[in-house]
C-alpha cells in the first residue's frame, strides 16, 4: 500500500512536531497527535494484524472502541499492555508495538498455514475434539493458545501506581470556592443534574470555610457580605431564595436576624475607642476638611459621565461602563492620585489604606486609584463625619462568617461535590474533556470525562491545570500578584479588660495598626451575658514576606497576635485557651494598576460565555480582586454562557 496522508491541517495533528515508534521491530515516524492506526495507515501499512484461528490478514476495520481486529501488544516486560485498539492508543515517542501473538514471531506466522485446511476447523470445532480424552486438554491446549490471536499478559510484577477509576459525568466544575458552588448552582438550575465538583480541602468553601473553637463556630477568611447592589441581580436572586432578602410594599427589604447587631464598628485611638472606624476629627480641623474634600471627589467621580444610565462603579465590575478618565485612575497608584490631588492628612491616608488591605489585601501603595475609588464609589460612598448620610449600610454575617452561606449553596449539591480530590490534569479534547485527580482519601488516581469542565481556581492553578492553556490564561496568570493573610482564632474563656470608650463591637480595630484589628464571633449571638467567646484577627501579610508567613514557627505567629491584642486587652495572655491559626499563601488578587479591564481577563471573561466552549473559568480572580459577588457572578456566567 503507498503511504498517504491528508494535506489538509487537522485539529488534532501537530506536524512540526514528529514521533518515533516501532512497529513489529520496524522503525516509522509520525506527528504528535497520531494514533497508532493512523501513523501506520500513513506509512503505507495495510495489514496490521491477523486472525486467531486461521491467521488470515486484517487490517483497520473502524476508528473507535469497537474495532475488532487491530490489536496490539504494547511495551513489554511488567509495564506491557495486552491487546490495545490501535485506534484508541495514542503515538508517544519511543513506542514499541507488536501484532497480537504472532507465532514464531511478527514477520514469520507459521501458523498461517492453518489456512489451508479451514475445511477440517469449522467453527467451535475445538470444544468436541480436544475434550477426549480429559487428560490430554493441559497438552493441547498450549497449541490452541498459540494459535489465539490474543495478547499475553505481563509476568513481571509491576510496582508502578497507576488510575484506580474512570468515570463520567455530563459537566465537572474544578474548584468548590465560592465561584464553584455558583456555578454548580447555575448548572443544576438549569436542568444539567449530572455534574460533579472537585475540591482539595476537606470542606467546600474556598476562603469563606468556617471553623470551630470550644464549641463556638467562626470564620477562617471572608466574614460579611454587605446589601448586594442592583447590578449584581445573581447574588440578589439567591439571597431571595435562601430567604435574607424579601420583597415588602415593592422594597427589597434584608432579614434583620442576620444583618450585623450594633454596635457594627470601632477604633482605638488617643488612648480609648471611638465609634465607626473613620478616625474622628474636630469638624474645623485640617483632616475633616480633606474628609470631606475627599468625599466630593468620590461622589464626582460617581456622578462623571451623566446623564448615561450605566454607572461608572459597580459590583461586579465588568458590568460598568469604562472611559479615559477610569482608565487614567486604573493607570496609577492610589497614592500617587491622592497625593496628586492633595489627599496628605495623616489620619485620612491611615483610613483609606486600612480599606484597602482589609478588601484587597494590599494598601494604597500598591493597588490602583481605581480600586481605592471603586471601594466606596460602587457601593456606599464615602461620607465626612456630619453629613447627612454618615452611616453605613448593614452587612450580612454570622459567627462562622461566609460558611453560612457556602453550606447554602453546597448542600443543594449533595453528593455531587468531591473533597479532598487534587486535581493534576485537565486535557481538552476533541469530543470532551479529561480531568485526572487524586484521592486524598483512597490514595488513588481517577480519571474523569466530561463534555466540559469550568476551571473555577485561581487562574495561576488553572494555568498549570490545563494541558495547553490559551495564551490569555497564561497572560493572565503573570499578570495577577496574589496577597498573603493570616487568619487567627483566639479562644477567650472571659470577657476582656477593655479600655475606655466605645463599647465591644463587632469589628475591632487599633489605630496605626499593621493588623487589620478582630472580629468577635459571638457579637451575633443572643445570649442575655457576656462569657467566652472567639476572637478573629486578620492580618493582610505584605508580598514580600509570603515566604515568612510560611517559615514562621506557629508558636511565632502565635506571639504575635496575641501582643497585638494586648495593646487594647492586657490581659489576653492570659485568658486566651487555644489559638488556631490559618495561613493563606495567595488569598486574594490585588487590583494594582493596569489590571482592570485588562485584554487577558477580558478574553478569558469572554471565552467562558462562548456557547460552545468545552473549558470555561470562572474565579474572582477575572476581576481582579477577590470579592464575593464578583466570585459568585462569574461562576453563575461560566456556567450559563
Amino acid at each position: 500500500m503507498t503511504a498517504t496522508r491528508i494535506q489538509a491541517l487537522g485539529a488534532r495533528i501537530n506536524r512540526a512536531k514528529k514521533v518515533a515508534f516501532q512497529f513489529n521491530g520496524r522503525s516509522y515516524s509520525g506527528f504528535e497527535g497520531d494514533t497508532l492506526a493512523s501513523a501506520l495507515l500513513a506509512a503505507g501499512e495495510s495489514v496490521l494484524s491477523h486472525s486467531w484461528k486461521y491467521h488470515r490478514p486484517r487490517g483497520i476495520v473502524t476508528s473507535g472502541i469497537e474495532e475488532p481486529s487491530a490489536l496490539v501488544q504494547l511495551e513489554s516486560g511488567k509495564d506491557t499492555i495486552p491487546n490495545a485498539k490501535m485506534p484508541e492508543v495514542e503515538l508517544y515517542d519511543g513506542m514499541q508495538a507488536t501484532g497480537v501473538n504472532p507465532w514464531p514471531n511478527a514477520l514469520t506466522r507459521a501458523l498461517s498455514i492453518n489456512r489451508n485446511f479451514s475445511f477440517l476447523f469449522p467453527a467451535g470445532f475445538y470444544y468436541k475434539t480436544f475434550m477426549w480424552p480429559a487428560k490430554a486438554w493441559m497438552f493441547y491446549e498450549r497449541f490452541i493458545r498459540k494459535a489465539g490471536g490474543l495478547g499475553a499478559s505481563p509476568e513481571i510484577e509491576d510496582t508502578d501506581r497507576y488510575i484506580h477509576q474512570n468515570i463520567h459525568c455530563d459537566v465537572m466544575v474544578v474548584g468548590g470556592g465560592v465561584a464553584g458552588l455558583a456555578a454548580a448552582r447555575a448548572l443544576l438550575r438549569a436542568g444539567i443534574d449530572d455534574l460533579c465538583v472537585f475540591e482539595l480541602e476537606d470542606s467546600a468553601g474556598g476562603n469563606s470555610r468556617g471553623h470551630v473553637m470550644g464549641g463556638m463556630a467562626c470564620p477562617l477568611g471572608a466574614h460579611y457580605l454587605p446589601l448586594p447592589t442592583a447590578a449584581s441581580h445573581e447574588v440578589s436572586d439567591w439571597l431571595h431564595e435562601i430567604g435574607l432578602l424579601r420583597q415588602h410594599l415593592g422594597r427589597t427589604v434584608a432579614e434583620e436576624r442576620h444583618l450585623c447587631h450594633s454596635p457594627q464598628e470601632r477604633l482605638f485611638i488617643d488612648g480609648a475607642w471611638a465609634e465607626g472606624l473613620l478616625p474622628p476629627a474636630d469638624p474645623s480641623s485640617t483632616t475633616a476638611a480633606q474628609y470631606r474634600l475627599f468625599a466630593q471627589a468620590v461622589q464626582r467621580e460617581q456622578q462623571a459621565g451623566r446623564p448615561s444610565t450605566a454607572p461608572r462603579f459597580t459590583l461586579p465590575a465588568h458590568r460598568s461602563r469604562w472611559d479615559a478618565g477610569l482608565a487614567a485612575l486604573d493607570a496609577q497608584s492610589f497614592a500617587q492620585w491622592l497625593s496628586a490631588n492633595g489627599f496628605s492628612d495623616e489620619r485620612l491616608r491611615w483610613y483609606l489604606d486600612y480599606c484597602c488591605r482589609d478588601d484587597y489585601g494590599a494598601g494604597i501603595d500598591a493597588v490602583s486609584a481605581w480600586a481605592g475609588m471603586h471601594y466606596f464609589a460602587s457601593r456606599h460612598g464615602f461620607h465626612a463625619p456630619g453629613e447627612a448620610v454618615s452611616e453605613r449600610e448593614g452587612v450580612f454575617t454570622w459567627p462562622e462568617g461566609n460558611a453560612w452561606l457556602v453550606k447554602r449553596l453546597a448542600d443543594p449539591l449533595g453528593q455531587r461535590v468531591h473533597t479532598g480530590r487534587t486535581g493534576l490534569r485537565v486535557t481538552a479534547q476533541r469530543q470532551g474533556v479529561q480531568v485526572l485527580a487524586f484521592d486524598e482519601a483512597q490514595q488513588q488516581a481517577e480519571l474523569w470525562t466530561a463534555d466540559g469542565v469550568v476551571l473555577a481556581t485561581p487562574l495561576f492553578v488553572a494555568a498549570r491545570l490545563l494541558e495547553s492553556p490559551p495564551d490569555a490564561l497564561r497572560q493572565a496568570a503573570a499578570l495577577l500578584q496574589h496577597a498573603p493573610w493570616l487568619v487567627a482564632n483566639v479562644h477567650v474563656d472571659e470577657p476582656l479588660l477593655d479600655r475606655p470608650g466605645a463599647p465591644p463591637s463587632w469589628d475591632n480595630v487599633r489605630y496605626g495598626s499593621t493588623a487589620l484589628g478582630y472580629v468577635d464571633a459571638m457579637h451575633q449571638s443572643l445570649r442575655p451575658h457576656a462569657g467566652p467567646t472567639v476572637l478573629t484577627a486578620y492580618w493582610a501579610v505584605p508580598v514580600a514576606e509570603r515566604a515568612a508567613l510560611l517559615a514562621a514557627s506557629a508558636e511565632d505567629w502565635r506571639r504575635r497576635v496575641l501582643d497585638e491584642l494586648a495593646r487594647v486587652h492586657p490581659d489576653i495572655h492570659r485568658r486566651a485557651q487555644q489559638v488556631s491559626l490559618m495561613r493563606w499563601g495567595h488569598a486574594m488578587a490585588i487590583p494594582r494598576p493596569g489590571v482592570q479591564r485588562h485584554p487577558a481577563l477580558a478574553a478569558l471573561r469572554a471565552s467562558s460565555r462562548a456557547k460552545n466552549g468545552r473549558v470555561r473559568f470562572a474565579h474572582a480572580d477575572l476581576a481582579g480582586c477577590s470579592v464575593f459577588e464578583e466570585a459568585f457572578t462569574a461562576g453563575c456566567e461560566a456556567a450559563l454562557g
